[in-house]
């Protein structure tokens, strides 16, 4: 067996498993960054709408547009879902998040995807 089949071989099966390495790892940092945004936006609506529910008025309005701007202002680059839903005293708050690859791009995957839900509830002692 001659150096150039070996090269020819072992190359590409080199080259996937770095791709596999470094793009898991932007793949991480999406969900870890989804992950983030959606506790942020959670907690900040929680914390919009907790005044107005606590005496018994409807806080929806203000407990989704706080988590809408604070999933905005994030700094979330290349969030590509955001989804808000405001029921009775509860946040709930979906989002994925869409990063390039960097090795992977040379076998047909540009994008690698992070996906996070979070939830908050309104608890009343």
């Amino acid at each position: 067996m001659s150096l150039s089949v070996v090269v020819t071989i072992v190359l590409p099966v080199l080259l996937i498993a770095a791709g596999v390495a470094v793009d898991g790892a932007e793949q991480a940092r999406a969900a870890r960054i989804a992950h983030t945004v959606a506790a942020e936006a959670a907690r900040a609506g929680c914390e919009a709408g907790s005044a107005a529910q606590l005496v018994g008025q409807d806080g929806s309005g203000l407990a989704r547009q706080a988590a809408q701007e604070s999933a905005r202002s994030a700094g979330a680059e290349r969030m590509s879902q955001l989804v808000i839903e405001v029921r009775g005293d509860a946040v709930s708050v979906a989002t994925e998040v869409t990063r390039p690859t960097r090795l992977l791009s040379l076998i047909g995957v540009t994008e690698v995807h992070g996906q996070a839900h979070e939830l908050c509830t309104l608890v009343p002692r």
